[in-house]
């Protein structure tokens, strides 16, 4: 956000026509800027209920290393190919992830120790391309009781407490989740709907985005709550906000464009 709308210099082929601001250099609102307004009010009005409440979480992990990337990007730009297969392979593991419903955390090896965020399962990318010393907090966390799958540029996932093998077969990203018995907060009919959730005392706030590339209004959507017994939900959009139907533990969305703020209340 801080990005796209700061005030700069205008230059010949800037992106933004007057300026990169909601205002332009003459004071008029540029044409973003009532719904960025409309954005900012209902974040207001949803502000306590954000800022009194915790993110839900899976315990599921993915390692970001920056030695790592470096690694990769050594290897991989040595003669200016311009990608780094270490982030392109981070990205497609959250991505797979996330289609599966699952809130996924990025941790670096350092955090494993302490555990804060309570990381049971985590993926790994181009395991071969981890420090040494990386390693060896990654060897603590899995004697500790941590589950470990690492990948390499492929669907394919291998528990690294399975000594490597050609004719030990590699799990698939839904192997890895049945295995694990890792399970959504809330479970989204739709791959294509993100959703991340906050808990308060009494209610849940659960933002929801949709990610289809293709699908750019999303109908008919079913949000399966799981064991929350919800006795009202209202939905939340910068342009208006409607009292949601249930069908027991169902929430029923008829209609979904970007994104929405489901509050539900116990």
């Amino acid at each position: 956000m801080y990005y796209q709308w700061r005030g700069d210099y205008v230059f010949p082929d800037s992106p933004e026509g007057n300026s990169f601001g909601l205002i332009n250099y003459d004071g008029t609102p540029t044409e973003y800027y009532q719904e960025k307004l409309a954005m900012v009010n209902l974040l207001n009005e949803l502000s306590d209920y954000i800022v009194k409440a915790e993110k839900k979480r899976c315990g599921v992990g993915i390692l970001y290393s920056r030695y790592a990337f470096c690694h990769s990007d050594a290897i991989d730009n040595a003669e200016r190919a311009k990608r780094n297969l270490w982030l392109d392979e981070l990205k497609r593991i959250y991505i797979n992830l996330r289609k599966e419903g699952l809130t996924v955390d990025i941790v670096e090896s350092r955090h494993l120790k302490k555990n804060t965020l309570n990381i049971k399962v985590l993926y790994i990318p181009m395991y071969d391309l981890l420090s040494d010393d990386e390693k060896e907090k990654i060897d603590a966390f899995v004697k500790s009781g941590g589950r470990v799958y690492c990948s390499e540029c492929s669907l394919e996932y291998r528990d690294i407490t399975e000594k490597y093998s050609a004719y030990v077969s590699p799990y698939s990203i839904e192997d890895t989740i049945l295995r694990e018995k890792l399970t959504p907060v809330f479970s989204c009919s739709s791959k294509s709907i993100m959703v991340q959730v906050l808990e308060g005392d009494g209610y849940y706030l659960a933002a929801v985005n949709n990610i289809s590339g293709v699908e750019e209004c999303r109908t008919n959507i079913e949000l399966d709550l799981g064991n929350v017994s919800a006795r009202k939900v209202v939905m939340y959009t910068p342009q208006q906000k409607n009292e949601l139907k249930k069908k027991g533990n169902i929430v029923l969305i008829p209609q979904l464009k970007w994104g929405a703020f489901l509050l539900i209340q116990e």
